[in-house]
């Protein structure tokens, strides 16, 4: 009795091993990411790193921030899980000016950045974006939002900065930065979880995702 006991156990630890082997292994592989000095909230010893491309102009983007990041927000950011990361670019047309704006908006005072400054511009953004189709970011309208946003805002450093075209540069590069790592196609949203790309951007896809790194204890 007590050796079919023994068996018994050990069959069912070899079976829970196989188990949690293969639930290691299913994750896609990780890349590394270059995201120095992007837009960055959170507890920075976070074991969670959500890094996703994101276009001002694009209304996915309006979507994943609206309904998909509150929650991850409530869910992992708050509890100090999670680091957020987005990666600002510009490939629709008219799109630059906003992309500018949001980066002059985080580093309208000199040698510091504002991260939360951008976030709340971002999501306020996003909250009143027009139709993808029409010229919407023009000086007065990325004022107006600005205002809608926060008196923080220092209007003129962000009509002298879309003026000058001042973070045009840093855009541009994020742009080239995106569509190399994604192999030449540029989509956005696009989301890294510690370097893994996730397939499906819907609140339980990528929840679901991010426990699954968690669980493996993955740091990478």
């Amino acid at each position: 009795m007590k050796k079919l006991v023994l068996f018994t156990v050990l069959f069912l630890f070899g079976v829970s091993a196989v188990v949690f082997y293969e639930n290691r292994v299913s994750l896609p592989p990780a890349i590394s990411l270059r995201i120095e000095k992007q837009p960055t909230i959170g507890y920075r010893k976070a074991p969670i790193h959500l890094v996703v491309f994101e276009e001002p102009k694009c209304p996915e983007c309006r979507d994943f921030s609206l309904h998909v990041y509150p929650r991850l927000k409530t869910e992992f950011l708050d509890t100090n899980l999670m680091r957020y990361t987005v990666v600002p670019v510009s490939f629709i047309p008219g799109s630059m000016p906003a992309a500018i704006a949001l980066l002059a908006a985080m580093n309208q005072e000199e040698d510091f950045q504002n991260e939360e400054l951008f976030f709340h511009f971002l999501h306020y953004m996003y909250q009143h974006q027009p139709d993808e189709a029409t010229d919407w970011a023009t000086v007065q309208t990325l004022k107006t939002f600005a205002k809608g946003t926060s008196a923080a805002i220092d209007l003129d450093r962000l009509r002298l900065a879309l003026a000058k075209e001042t973070y045009r540069g840093q855009i541009e590069k994020n742009t080239d930065y995106g569509m190399e790592i994604m192999q030449g196609e540029l989509v956005t949203p696009t989301a890294y979880v510690n370097g893994i790309r996730a397939e499906d951007l819907n609140y339980t896809a990528l929840s679901h995702l991010i426990r699954a790194v968690l669980q493996q204890g993955d740091k990478r």
